[in-house]
């Protein structure tokens, strides 16, 4: 591609690079000032982006409360770390005694011939599965590679996309392995693998080490249950329970109890959620460090912005819940630095004395979670929402000034071409004259030579 000749100070001495450079940045001052309104722009939208999102979540968390999903948790305790319990919406407080007999365990085979991973250990193209609970299926092999076996297996699933088996081959040294399949599944029975017409997987009936699964058994209450699974579904309405290995023999109290705690741990959670919502708009608004006679420095992209502060005042009377009442006795109470406490074991107190009155205060229809839940949803709903429309107004702001940049661009480069070629012309012009100049002076030295001579 061809590009113009530039002449710098041929001609006037001048430094006319310098002189386009500078001219240029005079220039670009209508557009430097954009690129910085932008820059605003694009941090004030940030800040508002990232808000919103905080308020959304808020909202969400609120809802849960309302929804049941967080509120009607229960305290699920458990005497013995080997039997673990969980309690849903629909349990009552209750007490159970556990006594676990037997944990359940899972079928598996250790096969005795050892062998390379790439060594064939069978010509079938396909293996029969039994499992422990006398469900049949089969896999296909692409070949009879120990290392295709392995990775067949385990291959394996259900209709749900659950493993079926877990294989892996363990080293008897000198690049040897023995093959070892458990199935996945605990429960009572044997795994049979065998190939085509029945023949176990890798040799006679004694090429393998079977290991039976076995059932879980428990008494609960004095009601004896046994079944193939360690996780007992509804033991009690709404409770589940599971035992661990280390459970074999234990005997273990359960409880479900409504003292408040579980509530109270969500609560305290909630309200934390909702200072840092505060302290983040108070970020964003924050004048950073002002000293005398010079410019602010650390402040937030929307210093002082009233609007924002609103919502953090909103939040903040979100614990009166009107008539002059306060909710203080159940826990919630406002500090000295603007920021919402919750004393749990208040919390606690009151819900014991009155459940009802309680629940009614935080999760009645226009309790406190529910009036927090408003607040957040005003500024974050996705199309109604005061912040975010402000965030579309914003997005139509930084649009438009990226458009102005933009031909901006054009223009200075149409300008730094047509200042280029007047100086290059100029430069053009001055040595012309310079060597008429020269040659003008050469002439009329020549002539007073010659006069002289004569």
């Amino acid at each position: 591609m061809a590009s113009s000749i530039t002449f710098t100070g041929l001609g006037s001495g001048l430094d006319t690079a310098s002189i386009v450079s500078q001219l240029m940045a005079i220039e670009r001052a209508p557009q430097d000032r954009l690129k910085t309104a932008l820059a605003k722009e694009q941090s004030t939208l940030t800040a508002l982006q990232q808000l919103n999102t905080s308020l959304a979540a808020l909202q969400k968390s609120a809802d849960s409360f309302s929804s049941g999903s967080t509120w009607t948790k229960l305290n699920a305790t458990s005497s013995s770390s080997a039997v673990t319990i969980s309690a849903s919406s629909s349990a009552t407080p209750s007490s159970l005694s556990v006594t676990v007999g037997h944990v359940a365990t899972a079928a598996g085979n250790t096969y005795t011939t050892a062998a390379a991973l790439s060594d064939t250990v069978t010509t079938a193209t396909k293996l029969a599965v039994t499992l422990s609970d006398g469900t049949s299926t089969s896999v296909d092999l692409a070949d009879g590679k120990l290392s295709t076996v392995i990775s067949s297996l385990n291959g394996l699933k259900d209709a749900s996309g659950t493993p079926l088996l877990s294989a892996t081959a363990v080293s008897t040294g000198n690049g040897s392995y023995r093959l070892v399949v458990n199935q996945v599944a605990t429960g009572q029975g044997a795994l049979t693998i065998t190939e085509a017409g029945g023949t176990p997987l890798m040799g006679g009936p004694d090429a393998a080490i079977s290991r039976s699964g076995s059932d879980a058994s428990i008494t609960a209450g004095g009601v004896a249950l046994t079944q193939r699974s360690n996780s007992f579904t509804s033991l009690m309405p709404g409770v589940d329970v599971t035992i661990s290995p280390a459970a074999q023999g234990t005997t273990a109290t359960l409880s479900v109890s409504d003292d408040g705690s579980s509530r109270a741990n969500a609560l305290n959670a909630f309200v934390s959620q909702i200072n840092q919502v505060i302290d983040q708009i108070a970020d964003t608004t924050s004048y950073g460090t002002i000293t005398p006679g010079k410019a602010a420095t650390g402040g937030g992209a929307l210093p002082g912005d009233g609007t924002l502060r609103a919502i953090t005042d909103q939040l903040l009377n979100t614990i009166f819940p009107g008539g002059g009442a306060t909710m203080a006795t159940m826990g919630l109470d406002l500090d000295r630095d603007g920021h919402l406490t919750f004393d749990q074991s208040k919390f606690q107190t009151a819900y014991k004395a009155d459940p009802s009155g309680v629940q009614n205060a935080f999760i009645g229809a226009n309790g406190f979670t529910s009036r927090v839940s408003k607040i957040a949803k005003l500024q974050s709903d996705s199309s109604t929402g005061s912040l975010t429309m402000t965030i579309k107004s914003e997005n139509t702001e930084i649009a438009r000034y990226n458009d102005e940049i933009t031909a901006w661009d054009d223009r200075l480069a149409m300008k730094q071409t047509a200042l280029t070629q007047q100086f290059t012309a100029l430069e053009t012009q001055l040595s012309r004259l310079q060597s008429q100049s020269s040659w003008l002076t050469a002439q009329l030295n020549s002539l007073s030579s010659s006069s002289k001579n004569n």
